[in-house]
């Protein structure tokens, strides 16, 4: 009963009022009744009269114990007040704090969208209100391209801004029925109903419009693009992991397929993901236990006729399988993050051969090894080419770094901060495949490049066709222009050989100045060459490499 009146109420005073007559009467009832009920003999005396005749401290004593009980009393109500407040405010906190530590539990601190654990909890209880008839969910797994490159250019603090931004654009173009969750580093997943496949298409290139539009990254305008695939319930799984594992297999084939695209799910590709997975493991195993091997294709001089450089190509010599093409392996070492230790390998091993053919005799000959656009892109790349040369003592003027067109111009501002610190390390860059891609004629005198390769294509049908002679022709007289050595890629036929001459090119390669070959052979090339290799020393025993697809 004490404690309901101690609660604030809408009665509360007069139910205090009650109880305090309630109690009065009861004291005051048991007082009268207690005297009534004694009884004292005839002649009895009280002895504490005596005592208390002509003295006041009783008196005293009595009012001072009362006036003590009733400030005891108060200070206690008071006391009882504030504790009860301060009880009431922790109680909020609690409350506030339980509150906030469920939203931190279920979104993601960066973006403030759902996590993975939310998204899947809204996913699974979407699912259960789809009808089991035609699919009317679509989940869409989205992932920034080469985003890696962002960070290593500009910062994490720049990237972690790009995907608040990215977040916001995405979760603008849907509505609060739908979920959008950031699924982890770069990837977004969107859980969106639909009324037919054409919607769900059309949310895709809403995203990939909204993308492609250009983000302010420390006042630079910066373009990225997304991958995304989608996956349609029901249909493409049965369950919540079934349907994202799925849209992500999707996402990974927009990427295949060349980026910023959209890809809806296919049964296969579930099959070829475990074919690819288990490769990736081979691919681990083939670092560990040095499977690869290099090949190296000559490089002409079109005024000698002599082999002045080679370019190191990888080859990968599997213990059952045997050769495996470098377009089934290098996709997925990108892909799966084994390119740039791969890459590394190929550095050293390249910069190694070159010092040991320097040795025999061969000292101006170059080497010229490919970068993938994650090596490019990687902020340890002049690191470990400068490791690359001091660890096998190569002059860095005998080491040319060859980048695709598409990968140079993908960043231009970030390509040529990286260019230039390679340039003023010594080593030669040559702007590959040129051609094929969209170059702008400024950024391109900008670029510290020191070598042009014509790409193959205009190469093959250059005796036909009259467009590849005059894009050929305009590719030379640009690098004359620039200052540039021009180097045309497959060359195969000795009329080629001829217009490529009068055209002005500096180097050829191709089958017809030598196909690509591992050390041994490539060493018995140059010396078939020179009449001086016989006072060379001979060349080291290699194993058999045996016949390898070309």
């Amino acid at each position: 009963m004490a404690f309901r009146l101690k609660q604030r109420s809408r009665h509360a005073v007069w139910m205090r009022a009650g109880a305090a007559v309630l109690m009065g009467s009861a004291i005051a009832g048991m007082h009268y009744i207690g005297m009534a009920a004694a009884s004292f003999p005839t002649g009895s005396r009280c002895t504490a009269s005596a005592l208390a005749k002509g003295s006041s401290w009783l008196s005293v004593a009595v009012v001072a114990g009362g006036f003590a009980v009733m400030a005891i009393a108060r200070v206690s109500a008071v006391l009882d007040r504030i504790g009860k407040a301060l009880a009431l405010k922790l109680a909020a906190s609690l409350a506030d704090a339980n509150e906030s530590l469920t939203y931190v539990s279920l979104h993601d601190p960066l973006t403030q969208l759902s996590n993975r654990s939310l998204l899947e909890d809204k996913l699974r209880h979407t699912m259960r209100g789809v009808p089991n008839a035609e699919p009317a969910l679509a989940v869409l797994f989205i992932d920034l391209d080469n985003f890696k490159s962002v960070n290593d250019a500009y910062g994490h603090q720049a990237g972690d801004a790009l995907l608040v931004e990215m977040a916001q654009r995405i979760a603008a173009l849907f509505t609060a029925s739908d979920t959008v969750a950031r699924f982890g580093g770069d990837e977004f997943v969107v859980a969106a109903r639909f009324d037919s496949v054409g919607q769900a298409m059309l949310f895709a290139d809403c995203i990939l419009a909204a993308a492609r539009r250009p983000f302010n990254v420390e006042g630079e305008p910066l373009r990225l693009s997304v991958s995304v695939g989608v996956a349609l319930y029901p249909g493409d799984g049965e369950s919540v992991h079934e349907v994202i594992r799925n849209a992500d297999a999707a996402m990974y084939q927009a990427k295949a397929q060349g980026r910023d695209r959209q890809c809806f799910f296919d049964p296969s590709m579930t099959a070829h993901a475990k074919v690819h997975l288990a490769m990736v493991q081979e691919l681990r195993t083939a670092l560990e236990r040095h499977d690869f091997v290099l090949f190296y294709q000559p490089q002409m001089s079109v005024t000698s006729e002599r082999t002045v450089g080679v370019e190191a190509l990888l080859r990968w010599r599997h213990p059952s399988r045997g050769w495996v093409a470098p377009s089934e392996f290098l996709p997925l070492a990108e892909r799966f993050g084994l390119i740039v230790p791969l890459g590394s390998w190929v550095l050293n091993e390249a910069c190694r051969q070159l010092a040991e053919w320097h040795r025999r005799g061969y000292g101006e000959l170059t080497m010229s090894v490919n970068l993938s656009a994650l090596q490019f892109a990687d902020a340890g790349l002049a690191d470990r080419v400068g490791e690359a040369l001091a660890n096998n003592q190569v002059g860095p003027g005998t080491l040319t770094l060859e980048v695709t067109e598409s990968v140079a111009m993908e960043n231009v501002e970030q390509s040529m901060r990286i260019l230039q610190t390679l340039r003023e390390m010594g080593v030669s860059i040559a702007i590959d495949d040129f051609g094929t891609g969209y170059s702008s004629l400024l950024y391109l005198q900008r670029f510290p490049a020191t070598e042009l390769k014509i790409d193959c294509g205009f190469v093959r049908q250059l005796t036909q066709s009259a467009e590849d002679v005059a894009i050929a022709s305009a590719i030379v007289a640009l690098g004359k222009t620039l200052h540039l050595k021009v180097v045309a890629e497959g060359v195969e036929t000795e009329e080629q050989k001829r217009f490529l001459a009068v055209l002005g090119c500096d180097l050829l390669q191709g089958f017809l100045p030598g196909r690509p070959m591992p050390a041994d052979q490539l060493w018995a090339h140059l010396c078939a060459e020179s009449a001086a290799c016989s006072a060379m020393e001979p060349p080291e025993e290699t194993a058999d490499l045996g016949g390898v697809a070309q």
